[in-house]
C-alpha cells in the first residue's frame, strides 16, 4: 500500500508507474529492487506498508525471534535529504540513525535495525513500513531504491537468516 491514489496524505509511491514497475538496473541482489518515490511537499509523510499476510513469514515471528532487522537502500543525488527515513513494524517506529546525506549517495548502503528497538509482540507481527517524515515545514522530494529486506538471528554466535 503506498500514497499513490491520495498524494495529499501519502506521498509515496511504490515502483515505477508505467512499464516495469521494479527496478532491473539498480540492483543489490538477485535480479530486481523496488523504487520508492517520496514528495512531502503537500503531505506530512510517504510510506509503503506491506501486509504480513502477503509476505513468506506470515504474522508470527517468534520462530525466528530476529535480532535484526536489515534493508538495503541506493540513494539518488537530487534527493532531499531534509526528509528522514524510517522503518515501522506494526506501529512502532525507529528512525534512520545514519547520516542524512546517504540518501543522495548513489551506492547501495545496509541499514540494521536492533529488533528489540520496535518492542512488538513477535508472535503477531501484522505490517512492515518503510517510510519518509518531513524534518522542516516544508517537505522535499525523492527516490530510493530497496533491496534485501531480511531479518537476522543469531544463535552462539552465528546469524541465522529468515
Amino acid at each position: 500500500v503506498d500514497g499513490y491514489d491520495n498524494p495529499t496524505a501519502n506521498g509515496s509511491t511504490m515502483g515505477y508507474v508505467q512499464g516495469n514497475s521494479l527496478s532491473s538496473d539498480i540492483v543489490h541482489r538477485g535480479e530486481k529492487s523496488a523504487p520508492l518515490f517520496y514528495d512531502n511537499s503537500t503531505a506530512p509523510l510517504s510510506e509503503i506498508t506491506a501486509s504480513t499476510d502477503s509476505l513468506n513469514i506470515g504474522s508470527d515471528w517468534s520462530e525466528i525471534s530476529p535480532d535484526i532487522l536489515s534493508l538495503w537502500f541506493y540513494g539518488d543525488p537530487n534527493n532531499a535529504v531534509t526528509e528522514r527515513m524510517y522503518v515501522k513494524v506494526n506501529d512502532a517506529k525507529v528512525l534512520y540513525d545514519g547520516d542524512p546525506n546517504n540518501l543522495i549517495r548513489q551506492t547501495w548502503q545496509q541499514w540494521n535495525i536492533d529488533f528489540s528497538l520496535f518492542n512488538v509482540n513477535i508472535n503477531n507481527i501484522t505490517q512492515i513500513t518503510i517510510g519518509f517524515e518531513r524534518t522542516q515545514v516544508t517537505g522535499g522530494t525523492g527516490m530510493i531504491f530497496i533491496d534485501d529486506i531480511q531479518l537476522y538471528a543469531f544463535l552462539d554466535g552465528q546469524a541465522i537468516l529468515d
